[in-house]
């Protein structure tokens, strides 16, 4: 997909969706296979042959690397160090035509660049498709040059601590008009740049934060048509109209398989192929209609709802025959659990079909759970765990 090697006759096809026709074609056929549910190997000998093949053009940075050899890859891989000084990039900005750059390290640790490199990763290297900064704790702010790499597509800012992004990576001027993924999750941004709709060609944002200028509401997500995966909306609060949450037309971004929010709004309806929802911070009293909705919630499979502390009831959940998961956590208003829960306890369906875990925690009003069914073995007939803790 980076060589713009993939055909896709099909005007309305996603290049993303034809590259994974590709992956799949080559996973049935055993060129990969899967080592663990979410890895994918190569056998040793397609490893090397692959590595033989890509010759010059990829390079892994070990410090026998000869300059020369660096500065003509188009792709570089390097394994993070606690500190990874400037020079042991000094080689890598000599390469012009860098199109990848990317630290694998540990999931558990963070690292510290020098304060040199990233500034000189935004001037010198233009032709970046590809740049992950994730982890990195001490970057805390993007320099305005980040606008120049107008070919990137793929930013990966995770759990940095960003607090904001340079409004040019949205200029008019500067526009990264072939950014795809923008990962920043496990971060503290406070605010999205204000012509965010700009961005067109995005497939991945993670977090929106919603603010209160027109460039940053809510209806801004409408003018993203193509977000998928999971999208988590912060500070619901600065929502000023209802009308801005129905533009934003969440039901109608049916890649988005994982939704998240923060706030109170009713009217951030979800699209019916969604698998994991969460709700936190909801300050309603009770939950919106479509919360337990089986036309809307029906592919639900992973649900929590945390810190709604106005809440003086759940939702019926019942009949989401697909939920297998559900953690109730923080509602310092419910006293009872019993009919809400349940909701049409005559249904032929057996209430909370498929759910295998259910967690309730931190709830320390909570003194009654009233089953509601005439025969008690009907409900929860799969469920292997149940926890309650706090309560």
């Amino acid at each position: 997909m980076a060589k713009n090697l993939l055909r896709h006759p099909q005007e309305n096809k996603r290049i993303e969706d034809v590259g994974d026709k590709y992956f799949t074609d080559l996973l049935s056929r055993s060129f990969f296979q899967k080592s663990h549910e979410s890895s994918i190997v190569m056998h040793d000998l397609r490893v090397d042959l692959s590595t033989f093949v890509s010759g010059k053009f990829c390079v892994q940075l070990e410090r026998e690397n000869s300059n020369e050899f660096v500065m003509m890859a188009h792709h570089h891989k390097y394994s993070r160090e606690f500190h990874d000084s400037y020079e042991k990039f000094n080689c890598v900005f000599e390469a012009s035509h860098l199109h990848t750059f990317y630290g694998v390290g540990s999931y558990n640790y963070f690292y510290h660049v020098s304060k040199e490199e990233v500034p000189s990763l935004f001037f010198k290297l233009r032709y970046l498709r590809v740049l992950s900064l994730q982890r990195y704790f001490n970057i805390s702010q993007l320099p305005d040059t980040m606008g120049k790499l107008r070919h990137i597509h793929y930013l990966d800012l995770s759990f940095t601590p960003i607090r904001r992004l340079p409004e040019s990576i949205c200029s008019l001027k500067t526009c990264i008009i072939n950014l795809r993924y923008l990962c920043f999750s496990g971060n503290s941004l406070q605010e999205m740049p204000i012509q965010i709709s700009k961005l067109k060609n995005l497939q991945k944002l993670g977090t929106f934060v919603v603010g209160k200028d027109d460039g940053t509401n809510i209806a801004v997500l409408k003018e993203l048509p193509y977000l998928q995966g999971a999208l988590w909306v912060k500070q619901l609060q600065n929502v000023k109209k209802a009308e801005d949450a129905l533009q934003a037309k969440l039901m109608d971004k049916k890649n988005l398989g994982s939704w998240s929010w923060n706030g109170a709004m009713r009217q951030l309806l979800p699209n019916s192929n969604l698998k994991m929802l969460e709700i936190k911070g909801y300050r309603g009293t009770t939950f919106p209609n479509w919360v337990g909705d089986i036309s809307l919630c029906t592919n639900i499979v992973d649900l929590s709802l945390a810190n709604c502390e106005y809440c003086h009831s759940l939702p019926p959940l019942e009949q989401l025959f697909s939920l297998k998961s559900l953690k109730i956590e923080s509602f310092d208003g419910i006293v009872s659990v019993g009919a809400e829960f349940y909701g049409n306890c005559s249904s032929v369906v057996k209430p909370f079909a498929s759910l295998e875990f259910l967690r309730f925690f931190n709830m320390p009003n909570w003194k009654v759970w009233s089953m509601l069914v005439e025969d008690v073995d009907e409900a929860f007939p799969k469920l292997r765990q149940l926890e309650i803790d706090s309560c």
